[in-house]
Parts: structure tokens; C-alpha cells; sequence
């Protein structure tokens, strides 16, 4: 599980550090460098799904076979929940004092579906 997460780990990072690269203009001098950067992108992409399938397989943990639906979203609420929930309040008070927005419930409603 720590080989799979650190390769995880690092194919994000070579990802996030390679994107910036490629979306400049490319003449026929740099084409060598359009492909390195390129082939640095594909090789980090296997980040993302590694992260999705150590999650599933730390999940699927047969000791937690028993464990009910309620019992693993109450495990989980303090550790996602209360920082979603601190950081969404966070957010309409910079949008409602900083931005000027109106302090509506269909703006509040609208700003959690839409997630911006």
C-alpha cells in the first residue's frame, strides 16, 4: 500500500509540475521539449486512478465487513464533513464581504450545488 501511494504521490506531482509547460506556444525548436513535458503528463496520469484504488481497497478492509451504513458515514463526517461545512461557510463569508455578493438563500443554495 505505501509503494501504490508513493507512486501516487508522485506521478500527481509530476503531473501538476509538468502541466504549466505544454500549454505555451510550440514552434519547431521546441517541439523536443513539447514531448519531453508530454511524456512527463502521461506518466503522471497513473496518479489520480492509483489514489481512487488504494481508497476503494483501504475501504474494503474485511474487518470492517460488519460495519453498517450509518456507522461508516459517522466515522467519516468528522474527518469530511465538519471541514466541507467549515470551508463552505468560510467561502460565503469572503464571497458576501469581500465580493459584494447578496446574501440570499438561492445564492447560498446555488453556490453549494454549483460548487463555486
Amino acid at each position: 500500500m505505501d509503494l501504490i501511494r508513493t507512486i501516487a504521490i508522485v506521478g500527481v506531482i509530476l503531473l501538476h509540475a509538468a502541466n504549466d509547460l505544454t500549454v505555451q506556444q510550440v514552434n519547431t525548436l521546441e517541439i523536443f521539449r513539447w514531448i519531453t513535458v508530454d511524456i512527463y503528463q502521461s506518466m503522471g496520469r497513473v496518479g489520480v486512478p492509483l489514489f481512487i484504488l488504494l481508497s476503494g481497497a483501504l475501504l474494503l478492509v474485511p474487518s470492517k465487513e460488519n460495519e453498517g451504513m450509518w456507522e461508516f458515514f459517522k466515522k467519516r463526517f468528522v474527518r469530511v464533513g465538519l471541514p466541507f461545512i467549515f470551508w463552505v461557510i468560510i467561502y460565503f463569508i469572503w464571497d458576501f464581504t469581500v465580493k459584494q455578493q447578496p446574501v440570499t438563500t438561492s445564492y447560498i443554495v446555488q453556490g453549494v450545488l454549483s460548487g463555486h
